[in-house]
């Protein structure tokens, strides 16, 4: 009895570690594993809103006329009347008649790219179609007034024909493209 007693008591402790005691120690680790994990998302979380307030500030403490020409530059919503109008006063500046003009939104599909689904443009695109008559020389300084202009402009063709042999002029269809921000989904 005296040697079954410890034996005893050795198999019983075995059989306690084996069936309670690991089982709550692997349950204890993966607690702690999980709670490390939360703890890095936490700091993660902070340092991106310390990010955030910095950005905040920078954003806040820009001029008001910085942000109206970045605005301009790519508007976050498409005006297609006041593009239409800068397009008028800068063709005007050469009496240039703009015959007709067409504003179209482009939805581009990207689904059969072989790109990076995350890294999607974060802009949209509006197309411009216009015809009008003119010289040369003017449509080479129209061209360089459209460039110079806030908003971001492509032109994506220029096509032309003889409007008569002797006037000098011919009719011209052009092409551009413009950008404008998508809008942020809320989440």
């Amino acid at each position: 009895m005296k040697l079954l007693s410890p034996l005893l008591l050795i198999v019983i402790s075995i059989g306690l570690f084996y069936m309670h005691i690991d089982p709550r120690y692997q349950n204890v680790k993966l607690l702690q594993a999980q709670e490390n994990q939360y703890q890095e998302a936490l700091d993660k979380a902070r340092e991106l809103l310390v990010v955030r307030d910095e950005l905040l500030t920078k954003y806040n403490n820009l001029p008001q006329s910085d942000l109206e020409r970045l605005n301009r530059v790519v508007p976050d919503k498409v005006n297609g009347v006041k593009l239409v109008t800068d397009i008028n006063e800068i063709a005007g500046k050469y009496n240039i008649p703009i015959k007709s003009i067409k504003v179209s939104e482009e939805l581009i599909d990207n689904s059969n790219q072989i790109v990076d689904p995350v890294a999607a443009k974060p802009f949209l695109t509006t197309s411009i179609d216009f015809k009008f008559s003119a010289e040369y020389a003017d449509l080479v300084s129209f061209l360089k007034d459209l460039e110079k202009s806030l908003q971001v402009v492509d032109v994506r063709s220029v096509s032309f024909g003889a409007l008569t042999e002797k006037s000098g002029q011919y009719d011209y269809d052009i092409a551009i493209h413009t950008y404008w921000l998508k809008p942020i989904a809320a989440n």
